[in-house]
């Protein structure tokens, strides 16, 4: 029964950590596929991120509340960046409206109106894929330059 719980416990483990693939250094953090998850742990991270002045790289698909990367003070994209946006499924004490808010208080100006403009908002478990293009436009990302930004 033990060694049946620490391997359901193990495969649990991998499985969480399947879900988000970042590769770091003291200066960049490079996200190569990212299926989002907690906006206060997303929150923290990107807070920690400019603490220390880093780097975010996106090299790769990033879903959902890694989408709250784009704000980050040093961001860029590889031409292999995809975006999926939807609106958030509320947490715990938080309405719709709120996590939302929470969420998109990270864009930068010009995305958090498309985000609310267009409806995706509206969207909670189905992703709508946006270009690279748009995304650049309306967070004013750009490409990375070798090493990071």
């Amino acid at each position: 029964m033990k060694h049946s719980l620490i391997a359901s416990l193990t495969l649990a483990a991998s499985l969480v950590s399947a879900c988000s693939i970042h590769e770091t250094t003291n200066d960049v953090v490079t996200i190569k596929y990212d299926e989002g998850g907690n906006l206060e742990t997303y929150a923290r991270h990107i807070n920690e991120i400019n603490r220390n002045g880093q780097t975010v790289v996106i090299d790769g698909k990033c879903m959902s509340a890694c989408t709250m990367y784009l704000g980050a003070n040093r961001v860029c994209v590889t031409p292999r960046a995809k975006f999926l946006f939807h609106g958030t499924i509320p947490g715990f004490g938080y309405t719709k409206e709120q996590s939302d808010r929470y969420m998109t208080d990270y864009y930068p100006p010009k995305l958090r109106a498309w985000f609310y403009g267009t409806g995706i908002d509206k969207f909670l478990v189905v992703f709508k894929e946006v270009t690279l293009g748009k995304v650049m436009s309306l967070s004013d990302v750009g490409y990375c330059k070798e090493g990071g930004q």
